[in-house]
């Protein structure tokens, strides 16, 4: 086997996760914000924010073939610890994407007297 031949190894959906993630966090951000302020509790508000796209994650992770050798709640735990991880990188690189954003818009339309 070459190095430039793909491997029979199966590889984690992280891509796959990641940017169901991150769009389960837009989608938060602006389609559920109305449904979700509703709820008129701050906690709460935050608590659906953040289950939505951890449940998203955690799913697509659990049904992918990745650690079925370890025992079903080893690898439940395994997993939501994962999501998490992966959640808040996909939270992380969308607030960065936003933020690059506002800077180049700024620089764009910043006023020069």
């Amino acid at each position: 086997m070459h190095d430039h031949d793909p491997s029979n190894e199966y590889q984690p959906p992280f891509g796959i996760a990641g940017f169901a993630c991150f769009i389960c966090w837009v989608f938060m951000l602006f389609v559920a914000r109305p449904a979700v302020a509703l709820l008129d509790v701050w906690w709460a508000e935050g608590l659906v924010d953040a289950a939505f796209p951890l449940s998203v994650c955690f799913v697509i992770l659990y049904g992918s073939h990745w650690h079925r050798e370890m025992r079903s709640l080893a690898r439940a735990f395994y997993l939501i610890l994962v999501s998490g991880i992966i959640s808040g990188c996909a939270l992380f690189c969308g607030g960065a994407v936003i933020l690059g954003f506002f800077v180049v818009v700024n620089r764009f339309t910043a006023f020069h007297y």
